[in-house]
């Protein structure tokens, strides 16, 4: 029968629908593959984010860890300073062999702090008249030594107000250094002597200290410390001294 031999209408339907599903089956695939493609490119980027975030943080937990070293390393300095804790007025002790300059009177101290003492001021006070000079070790005059004068209560920051000479000298001092500075005085007799040092860092300002010295007529130096006296102490700081204003 010829009418078997050609192939039915639902033939044809169900051979379409093989190659739709086959169709759709590819595209199915394409998708997934790309699915599979963009999922993976979005895990690598996720890791690289991650990864970079990682990194971000290590380096701003290592600039914080600077950042925090130097506040300390600040603190730390500005916490140093220089110390000086009182100023010591002797004469000058001869060595054997060794003539000691007549009049002489050595002004010394120690920065014990931990920071150097730069640009202080020492002021040596005397009694008017007293023509003092700095010099070296030996009494020999290391310059030119202006005079100035000034009113002070003596001795003591409670003493009696009276006129004073007075020379200053710039001093720089190392830590751990001590400062010596060596003056020597044009009359005899027995006279007041202040010394004190002044600078910004110093507790208080700085330390001063009175003495009376005697210069004998040979040109032999004792220093008086006064420690006997009952109205000291004949040692302190600046700041002592400016707590009372002259009358």
């Amino acid at each position: 029968m010829l009418a078997g031999t050609y192939p039915l209408w639902t033939d044809y339907v169900s051979a379409f629908g093989a190659v739709v599903g086959i169709l759709i089956a590819a595209i199915a695939l394409c998708i997934a593959v790309s699915s599979a493609n963009d999922a993976a490119r979005s895990a690598d980027s996720a890791k690289q984010i991650a990864d970079a975030s990682e990194k971000t943080r290590k380096a701003a937990e290592a600039q914080q860890k600077l950042a925090e070293l130097e506040r300390q390393r600040i603190t730390a300095n500005e916490a140093r300073c220089p110390v000086v804790e009182r100023i010591e007025l002797s004469d000058v002790v001869p060595r054997i062999g060794i003539e000691t300059a007549p009049a002489a009177l050595r002004i010394g101290f120690t920065n014990t702090g931990d920071r150097p003492l730069t640009d202080a001021v020492l002021t040596i006070m005397l009694d008017p008249g007293s023509a003092p000079e700095l010099t070296d070790r030996w009494g020999q005059p290391i310059g030119d030594t202006p005079l100035d004068e000034t009113t002070e209560r003596w001795p003591g920051a409670n003493g009696l107000p009276r006129a004073f000479d007075y020379i200053t000298r710039n001093v720089n001092v190392p830590v751990g250094v001590s400062s010596l500075t060596y003056i020597r005085v044009g009359r005899r007799g027995r006279f007041a002597v202040r010394a004190k040092l002044f600078h910004a860092d110093l507790h208080e300002g700085g330390p001063w200290t009175d003495v009376a010295i005697e210069v004998a007529p040979t040109g032999r130096t004792t220093v008086d410390d006064m420690a006997t006296e009952v109205s000291g102490p004949f040692h302190g700081t600046d700041a002592d001294l400016d707590r009372g204003e002259l009358p």
